[in-house]
């Protein structure tokens, strides 16, 4: 049974003492005659895997063609040894080929493409690992693939493409019991037909490497009665992907919930929600609006065209694939874009999002610092007051776009900036301690700031502690804190108001731990929403004294396709 083929093939590569094969591409090196390149892009449709790991560190994949033969040979030495005794050929220990794929992020946001060169044969992706460590611990986690992804070839001089493999959790990662679990439902892993452009994604990495490959026929997952299964079982996680960034609209609606797999839910001016299926699978993370187009972008470079939400999308290419697209914005003068590689931030010009685009400026990517020295990020934002602005750690950028002049000077540090639909920011100052600061707001481009105060609990409330503060009008202010409403009562995770411009403050409804995310992007005088750790929205109308679901994920659907995935693997093939 494929099944228990799979767990077998588990059980040996999971052994401690297989040595694991690198993989690593030299483009100085060519490929020797029997070696191929593999690639596959792996998308979490989920947060932060854990408190240590933000991505897999490795993809494990175990060659099967040869591994008869590899038992063979160790059966055979095992009978050669001296004293003559009689082998159990079941019990002889032998170690398949294993070999590990390393991420590239380049031109990514959220998502990893993995390559890696490989000898000729069949193949299995067993596992996705990931370890971390930074000098005082360690933390490692792991998650099978194995037949739920199925099987692939190498050939020499040839790529393969393993399309997207998705993670697809199905209860809360939040939860500590999540990675110790051995449930096989807990999570899965299938795959998605990719819609990206890898040949040209490697190429720029590798231009050498991919001019000598002796064919460009891509070769991609073995056929299997499973297909249909993975296919649909893909297909539901694409419509449930999971969301984290939010993308403020004036034009076009109000908002935007940008998900995995280039899926947008728009909140429009007026009436229900848009779905938007974009032809990709790549993180979008940036909206430009102009009054007869929409356009967003996001990783691999791609940036999508059309009149409104509601049409049909054309795909560009301003940049190369391995930049990501982070942020557009617009003065009275031009379109501005911000794209994002390894080591720097590119910040480019146009008329029109689909003229050519000028590079203006670089700026080096910060590491994430020490312990007693925590990096900010890096933005950009159009200032209400004129001219473009770009916080790179420490260093503040103005911008004066009709004289094509740069001022720069030293200023704060902030690990979240958001900019609203009214132009006014909200912040997230970087702190020494564990990076999250103060939340702050500002009226006036980012000159001065205010502090919104507020108070938690120093363990358990990392979600509302990295949430950004909403600005509902000039005068109202919300964030989520805890207050003590009576002296019999606990600290109450709850809404707060201010309508004096953070002079003095309410309490208002409950908030659920679990959904504690506010969503400044999408918040307003009528609605107020904040995201759940499994990525639904819900809202209130009300401060907080009811709530309802805005955004719903169905992962009862997706629990069942997958069993019905585990049954077929569990069937005997003929």
């Amino acid at each position: 049974m494929k099944y228990l083929f799979f767990l077998a093939v588990l059980g040996l590569v999971s052994g401690c003492a297989t040595p694991i094969k690198s993989t690593h591409i030299n483009d100085q090196q060519p490929l020797l005659e029997n070696e191929g390149v593999v690639a596959v892009q792996v998308v979490n449709n989920a947060g932060q895997l854990g408190q240590f790991h933000r991505n897999w560190t490795e993809v494990i994949a175990v060659r099967l063609d040869n591994m008869a033969e590899l038992k063979a040979a160790a059966v055979e030495k095992a009978q050669k040894q001296p004293g003559g005794k009689v082998v159990d050929e079941d019990k002889v220990d032998w170690e398949p080929d294993v070999f590990s794929l390393a991420p590239s992020s380049q031109g990514m946001i959220d998502s990893q493409v993995y390559l890696g060169r490989m000898p000729a044969g069949r193949y299995m992706i067993s596992s996705l690992f990931s370890f971390f460590t930074n000098g005082d611990m360690s933390s490692w986690i792991s998650m099978p693939v194995g037949h739920s992804a199925g099987t692939f070839e190498v050939k020499g001089g040839q790529m393969t493409y393993l399309d997207t493999l998705v993670f697809q959790p199905l209860l809360s990662i939040k939860e500590s019991s999540f990675w110790s679990s051995r449930s096989s439902q807990k999570a899965f892993v299938t795959r998605i037909p990719s819609q990206q452009d890898i040949v040209g994604f490697t190429k720029e990495l590798y231009p050498n490497l991919v001019a000598k490959l002796s064919s460009t026929t891509l070769l991609g997952w073995n056929d299997d009665p499973l297909n249909q299964l993975r296919i649909d079982l893909g297909q539901l996680s694409r419509q449930n992907a999971f969301a984290n960034r939010f993308l403020p609209l004036q034009l076009h609606g109000k908002g935007i919930v940008a998900a995995r797999f280039g899926q947008l839910r728009v909140l429009p001016h007026q009436g229900e929600w848009i779905q938007v299926d974009l032809p990709t699978n790549a993180q979008i993370s940036a909206v430009l609006e102009a009054p007869d187009y929409v356009a967003v972008g996001g990783e691999l470079g791609q940036v999508f065209v059309a009149p409104s939400f509601a049409t049909e999308w054309r795909q560009i290419s301003p940049v190369s694939a391995d930049e990501a697209i982070v942020w557009f914005g617009r003065d009275q003068h031009a379109g501005y874009a911000m794209s994002a590689s390894n080591n720097e931030f590119r910040l480019y010009r146009f008329d029109h999002v689909e003229a050519p685009w000028q590079q203006i400026r670089q700026f080096d990517k910060k590491s994430y610092g020490t312990f007693l020295n925590v990096d900010g990020n890096v933005f950009a934002f159009v200032k209400k007051s004129g001219g473009l602005k770009v916080i790179n750690n420490d260093l503040h950028y103005d911008y004066d776009a009709e004289a094509n002049a740069w001022q720069e000077a030293k200023g704060d540090r902030f690990n979240q900036i958001s900019q609203l639909a009214s132009g006014n920011l909200v912040a997230i100052e970087t702190s020494q301690w564990d990076g999250i600061g103060d939340q702050l707001m500002s009226t006036d481009d980012g000159a001065s700031w205010q502090v919104i105060p507020r108070s938690l609990n120093l363990f358990g409330d990392a979600k509302a502690d990295a949430s950004l503060p909403a600005m509902l009008s000039a005068q109202d202010i919300v964030t989520v804190g805890r207050v003590q409403t009576s002296s019999e009562s606990k600290r109450e995770l709850r809404l707060l108001l201010s309508s004096n411009q953070g002079q003095s403050w309410l309490a208002k409804g409950l908030v659920d731990k679990s959904c504690a995310t506010l969503i400044p992007e999408l918040s307003n005088q009528q609605a107020i929403y904040l995201l759940c750790d499994q990525g639904t929205i819900v809202t209130t109308s009300d401060l907080g004294e009811s709530w309802h679901d805005a955004v719903t994920l169905d992962l009862g659907s997706i629990q069942a396709q997958f069993e019905a995935l585990i049954e077929a693997l569990k069937e005997p093939t003929s």
